[in-house]
């Protein structure tokens, strides 16, 4: 794939403006080494101090101070020229953890840093504290002379994730989250050196804020290697300690004769079917943690519950926004909803009528991942009759099976006799119940008919 990299005239443009000294920084070279159009364009600029570096862009465009965990470190650029979310510009600068005990210690090793931009620092010890290889990269881009003092550009090629230095994890255990999510995203393995920093690195996961984990995991989620990645942070340690929740599931083996894996295994197969599928947020997000209440409770409907429960919690906790808490749960309560062996129009409706439309189809496809999971033969017939099944939901899927959808309202039962309150919902569902069973009685007369007298459909 042809490289198409940062925006050329991002660059050009850039490299126009008033700076002694100009670079293309960081993840924007990444993806243009594989062919990707960048997200994000950053610049290093030397030789200017940032307040010098706000008051030369304000001479072009609107620019404010860029702050990182509350510490200025340089300047957000929006010119006419580009991108919309703006344009990061910073001198080079020196990092430093704050130690236990220091001045200005937290306990939050993401942000327990000592920032010092230094304007005349050299492009090398810049890139010296960026966490990996292939991260540590610059461009200048008035000679397009390339930086590469660790290998970046090898290592990108030979698909590996190598740190920068030994205290890469030790000095901030949120990059062993974002190397996980590079390594879904990118394609890349973490080398020998590396997996033995994460692994002694891993237990300190536990001090990071819930939201960077849950931003790491999305990332990392959303990449065609999820799975592999989740496997290497199982390997390590790091999965345990960033989902206590789903540590139960390591190692768990399932005692039947319909499964061939361990649990985590069965799950993280789940989640390769749901990638390969092309599947969202949510969806793969439910895969993860579909089969988490096995370990707490016996059968499928009590698995179920209990794994709505600890998804729930865990969602939560890791300050998932609540729609997407109610998505996941649901999909998570219901995925062992019963499959006939002879599926009927009936049983299609009755499916709907109970999960809805909102979840159906993600439910269908929670199942179909489910059993390829198992990793055991399916016997045909029960192939079959779960295709029948699908394929009657689409058939029934307009028919009534929402309240929604029913040829009366509320307004229209009150107005023919029955008591406001919440004698109007019950007679709803007994209403909506029949029309589950037959469709043919869904007209305003017959409904408010059978709501006048409800015994007739009791």
């Amino acid at each position: 794939m042809a490289a198409r990299g940062a925006a050329p005239d991002v660059r050009r443009r850039m490299a126009e403006l008033p700076f002694r000294e100009v670079y293309e920084v960081g993840g924007s070279l990444r993806d243009e080494l594989l062919g990707r159009t960048p997200k994000d364009v950053d610049f290093l600029v030397r030789g200017h101090a940032v307040e010098e570096l706000l008051t030369l862009c304000r001479q072009t465009a609107k620019a404010e101070e860029l702050r990182v965990a509350g510490r200025l470190v340089g300047v957000r650029f929006w010119p006419s020229w580009g991108p919309r979310e703006g344009i990061e510009i910073v001198p080079p600068r020196r990092e430093e953890p704050i130690l236990p005990g220091e001045a200005g210690y937290t306990g939050n090793p993401h942000t327990d840093f000592r920032i010092e931009p230094d304007a005349e620092l050299p492009v090398r010890d810049d890139l010296e504290r960026r966490d990996f290889t292939v991260n540590a990269m610059a461009r200048d881009v008035r000679s397009g002379e390339w930086i590469d003092p660790f290998g970046g550009r090898d290592d990108l090629g030979a698909g590996v994730l190598r740190a920068v230095h030994e205290t890469a994890f030790r000095d901030d255990p949120l990059r062993i989250l974002r190397g996980l999510a590079r390594c879904s995203i990118d394609g890349l393995q973490p080398d020998a050196a590396t997996r033995g920093l994460m692994t002694a690195a891993a237990p300190r996961i536990a001090e990071l804020s819930a939201e960077r984990v849950r931003e790491e995991l999305d990332r990392l989620l959303s990449g065609a290697g999820a799975v592999g990645s989740l496997r290497v942070a199982r390997e390590l340690g790091a999965l345990a300690v960033a989902l206590p929740e789903w540590a139960i599931c390591i190692g768990w083996d399932q005692h039947s004769a319909t499964q061939a894996y361990t649990l985590d295994e069965h799950i993280l197969h789940a989640l390769e079917a749901a990638v390969s599928d092309g599947a969202g947020r949510e969806q793969r997000l439910a895969a993860l943690w579909h089969d988490v209440g096995k370990p707490h409770a016996p059968g499928a409907r009590e698995h179920a519950e209990a794994g709505a429960a600890i998804t729930r919690a865990a969602l939560r906790r890791l300050t998932y926004d609540n729609d997407t808490i109610a998505k996941v749960t649901t999909l998570v309560r219901e995925h062992s909803y019963g499959e006939d062996r002879d599926p009927t129009a009936l049983s299609a409706r009755e499916f709907l009528a109970r999960v809805g439309r909102e979840h159906a189809l993600d439910l269908l496809a929670l199942r179909r991942w489910d059993r390829i999971a198992r990793g055991v033969e399916i016997p045909v017939e029960r192939v079959a009759a779960r295709e029948r099944f699908e394929q009657l939901v689409q058939a029934e899927w307009d028919q009534p099976v929402e309240l929604g959808d029913l040829a009366v309202r509320g307004d229209d039962l009150i107005a023919s006799g029955v008591i406001e309150g919440p004698a109007i919902g019950a007679a709803l569902r007994r209403l909506l119940a029949a029309v589950v069973a037959d469709p043919s009685l869904n007209e305003r007369e017959t409904l408010l008919g059978l709501a006048i007298a409800p015994e007739s459909i009791d």
